[in-house]
């Protein structure tokens, strides 16, 4: 028979199968006409268990092993309407995967005469339509590519997507506190009411642990600022604006750590200086009664030990102030 011919005939087998008769079944007759309705295989064959249409085996012979290999072959693509069941699938944002009814597909195996000669009608002889691979007759009828393959595939990815997820979540350990999140991501409120996304990182901080140290931070450059403007203003003052050697409390350029022996001038005036390319600040030289003054004592100028440094770093004469 040409491939065309054995085709059609799993399409006839297919609609021979959806034929309904009324069953006369006596426990029935209490039952709507249309409830009574049964398809014929089954009141022919009422120990049919297996779900679906009844299986049908194919066996080609009378050639080489590729000819009969590319025959069976062929009548599966003929045929693919009559054994290839429905597509299902189920909407999921993370992938399209679906599955087979086979609830009105006639399941179809096929083999050759010689496969059988040599293992039997129970070897692994048989190739179900639509399957790879030839197997036993039991396992040549299970339906391939069926619901619980498909949720199998889904428990195995969602299996796979809470590993990750959970390596995700470890990675997020709190370095403090040890806390692991169950999230990546929560919403928390800023300190101006409006709402703001706190993400962790591997290595960093859940947020209390990540408030508090902000907090410690704060505390301690506070202390810090305050312990070096006491320092600051136990110092000489800025050369230029005679204010403290740390700078205006609050501004920007405010020192945050107690001022260097060799600072001449705040922040402020350094900027303005390097701003207005004045050069290098130097500072005058002692006078000569000055200089006599103080062998007798300590001069009363905080900034002497610098200017006797400086006149002798900077001897030249008219030199800039």
């Amino acid at each position: 028979m040409a491939p065309a011919d054995v085709a059609a005939k799993f399409t006839a087998y297919r609609e021979l199968f959806r034929t309904k008769v009324r069953d006369n079944d006596p426990a029935l007759a209490d039952q709507e006409p249309a409830d009574r309705m049964v398809h014929w295989w089954r009141r022919t064959w009422p120990g049919h268990a297996r779900p679906g249409y009844p299986p049908v085996a194919l066996v080609v012979t009378e050639a080489g092993p590729l000819a009969l290999a590319n025959r069976q072959e062929r009548v599966a693509e003929l045929s693919a309407e009559a054994w290839g069941g429905r597509w299902c699938t189920v909407h999921r944002d993370d992938n399209d995967d679906g599955w087979r009814e086979y609830d009105e597909a006639v399941p179809v195996v096929a083999t050759t005469l010689e496969l059988l000669a040599e293992y039997g009608p129970l070897g692994p002889v048989w190739w179900r339509f639509g399957r790879l691979g030839r197997h036993s007759l039991i396992e040549a009828l299970e339906n391939p590519n069926n619901r619980a393959a498909c949720d199998l595939r889904q428990a195995a990815r969602e299996d796979e997507q809470q590993r990750v997820h959970q390596e995700l979540m470890d990675s997020l350990v709190c370095i403090d506190c040890g806390d692991i999140p169950e999230e990546e991501s929560t919403w928390e409120y800023g300190p101006d009411g409006r709402q703001v996304e706190w993400t962790r990182r591997p290595g960093g901080r859940c947020r209390p642990c990540h408030q508090d140290r902000e907090e410690r931070l704060e505390r301690e450059a506070e202390e810090q600022l305050e312990a070096a403007r006491t320092a600051n203003a136990a110092l000489r003052p800025c050369w230029t604006c005679r204010g403290s050697i740390g700078g205006k409390a609050g501004s920007e350029l405010e020192l945050r750590e107690k001022a260097g022996p060799d600072r001449l001038e705040c922040p402020q005036c350094a900027a303005d200086r390097e701003t207005e390319e004045l050069g290098l600040l130097v500072l005058p030289a002692p006078t000569r009664r000055e200089q006599v003054a103080a062998l007798v004592s300590a001069p009363d100028d905080p900034w002497w030990e610098d200017r006797v440094l400086h006149a002798k770093l900077y001897p030249a004469r008219g030199r800039r102030v």
